[in-house]
């Protein structure tokens, strides 16, 4: 048929009103509501536009004795003019002669996504649920020939009521793979992001704990609303280390002690003997073994020994109530006392059987 032939018809040609628009799983059992399809069963009938009387082949032209070639372009708009197009598909070769007019489609069928329309088709997305108000178009393309040069274009219809079987698969219009899974089977991925993957303000006036974990009904990992850790068990520090830009404090007065362990030698408990201990009075807690005064840091006991051992038998030790410095106490080698000199130069006195020998330079 000519274009010219094709234009007079155009105007001959309407859409029923009563357009039928439902889900095909809406009359199913409810335990299927599971595995409800993304598609949505859309109906219409097309008729003569001055008596309402059924198609014939040849009028329009893409209906036919045999198969039909009529193509209808469906799209999804923000406005009942003009607007956003959130989505848009295209059904070719529907056969309307041998039904009357009536029309089926499957929409999704070709897109295969609401939220990103692929395969060829069209629009920005579309959420069921987010978009409210929506209006649904249909274009009717009688020649054929599928580029919809000149179609015939239908009122848009206002969706009044969102497809509620595909929204159940959706809270709030996010899909399930947007939610934290309890006891997920694998791990979720959240693929290329920018936003924190988790993000929440607690602004009420009540104090709870940010997040709280359990076993068993006992706590082990806890962040309190001040932002406080607590952790019962082991904390194990893979990579990186422990930062604070403030006073950093080890406090063994509660229920447990601090250890430090290398792996290979056990723990070092933050006991009264330990390097905590000893450190404690140069961080302000009071009761550690030394005292740093200004640029000075002394023994806090004024009848404490020194000693590199647990004993002042020991390979260097100090006897304070004899004012006495000891070297080799107790060792197999003999005591030395080595001198560097800044231009590299050494000199040494050592120790041998009664003796006091000098070696490395003129003593003057």
């Amino acid at each position: 048929m000519g274009s010219e032939q094709n234009l007079k018809i155009l105007p001959t040609i309407a859409i029923a009103l009563a357009l039928v628009i439902f889900l095909a799983l809406l009359s199913f059992p409810p335990s299927t509501l599971a595995a409800v399809s993304s598609q949505m069963s859309f109906q219409g009938k097309i008729v003569n536009k001055t008596n309402g009387t059924n198609l014939v082949p040849g009028s329009p032209a893409c209906v036919s004795a045999g198969a039909d070639t009529c193509d209808l372009r469906i799209s999804i708009y923000s406005d009942s003019v003009g607007g956003t197009l959130l989505w848009q598909e295209t059904h070719e070769d529907v056969e309307l002669g041998d039904y009357d007019g009536v029309f089926s489609l499957s929409l999704n069928s070709i897109c295969n996504s609401w939220e990103s329309p692929s395969g060829g088709c069209s629009g920005s997305g579309l959420v069921w649920g987010a978009d409210n108000t929506i209006y649904i178009q249909v274009e009717f393309d009688d020649d054929g020939n599928g580029d919809f040069s000149s179609p015939e274009t239908f009122t848009r219809k206002l969706l009044t009521t969102v497809p509620f079987a595909y929204e159940a698969q959706t809270l709030g219009g996010i899909s399930s793979t947007g939610f934290v899974h309890l006891s997920p089977a694998s791990v979720q991925e959240t693929g290329n992001v920018t936003s924190p993957l988790l993000f929440l303000n607690e602004n009420g006036t009540g104090t709870p704990n940010l997040l709280q974990f359990q076993v068993g009904g006992s706590d082990r990992f806890t962040i309190s609303n001040g932002g406080d850790l607590t952790i019962s068990g082991n904390a194990n520090i893979n990579a990186g280390g422990i930062y604070s830009n403030t006073t950093l404090t080890f406090n063994d007065t509660n229920t447990g002690d601090i250890a430090f362990s290398d792996g290979v030698y056990g723990s070092l408990p933050a006991g009264t003997n330990s390097i905590l201990h000893a450190l404690n009075a140069a961080s302000g807690g009071g009761g550690g073994l030394w005292t740093i005064n200004g640029n000075v840091t002394y023994l806090t006991s004024s009848g404490s020994d020194l000693s590199l051992s647990s004993t002042l038998v020991s390979a260097f030790s100090v006897k304070k109530s004899e004012n006495r410095i000891r070297f080799g106490d107790g060792s197999t080698s003999n005591a030395k006392v080595e001198f560097y000199s800044s231009t590299g130069d050494t000199g040494m006195f050592e120790y041998i059987v009664d003796t006091l020998q000098w070696s490395g330079g003129a003593l003057e």
